[in-house]
């Protein structure tokens, strides 16, 4: 009796292009994300980090952005005041 060892795959992760490739087709199509992760043979919680990533680096920068303004603003006003 011949014994198969099945050896599993080595855990990869997704290229950065592909996973841009997927969430913008996330964004453009109407499937939903289970239908695309089955399509790329992608786990949907993987998906759905990625999601929360971009969602969580965009609230960081308008935060950021919002801060920057109020700096500038509050120099403009020394600046005006000091004139």
């Amino acid at each position: 009796m011949d014994n198969i060892i099945r050896k599993r795959r080595p855990y990869e992760r997704c290229e950065a292009s592909v996973r841009e490739a997927i969430l913008h087709e996330i964004s453009t199509s109407n499937l939903s994300i289970k239908a695309i992760s089955d399509k790329y043979f992608i786990n949907p919680r993987n998906v759905r980090t990625w999601l929360y990533r971009i969602r969580k680096s965009q609230e960081k920068s308008v935060s950021l952005s919002s801060e920057r303004h109020e700096m500038e603003n509050q120099a403009i006003s020394v600046v005006e005041s000091m004139a």
